[in-house]
């Protein structure tokens, strides 16, 4: 599954493993649950979140604030385990705006940020771990 097809709309719920390209090499992404262990703060990762909350995440981290603005400049989300880092990279990406935060949208989403103004094409700066159940209010 491509990033191509979840931006059109297509759903993960079935989704393992996919892979992203960017900047001419691959990254191989699969179900956060799978890889949160090796998700460390400090580091960025490439991401591809759906509609319905489920995330596919890259244990490969990206190796700087820079690439990880970069890469939502292009379009790409990505993923931080640290809300302060997030906010850093939405920021980077925005040319040093003040990004938008966005709450998690229901149980199992992840809290995210945009760069302002919520360029095209879309993409979000996800962080932290899902939320549970009815605490994303």
């Amino acid at each position: 599954m491509t990033v191509a097809a979840v931006a059109a709309g297509v759903s993960l719920a079935a989704t393992i493993v996919a892979e992203i390209d960017f900047q001419g090499v691959k990254y191989k992404v699969e179900e956060y649950a799978k890889v949160a262990a090796q998700l460390l703060v400090g580091y960025y990762y490439l991401a591809i979140g759906d509609s319905a909350g489920k995330m596919l995440v890259s244990p490969v981290r990206l190796p700087t604030v820079a690439v990880a603005a970069l890469a939502m400049q292009q379009g790409f989300s990505v993923y931080s385990p640290d809300p302060f880092e997030a906010q850093l990279a939405a920021q980077t990406a925005g040319g040093g705006l003040s990004p938008v935060l966005d709450p998690a949208h229901r149980d199992g989403y992840f809290a995210h940020y945009h760069a302002f103004g919520r360029p095209k094409p879309s993409s979000h700066v996800f962080y932290g771990m899902p939320t549970a159940k009815g605490s994303y209010l």
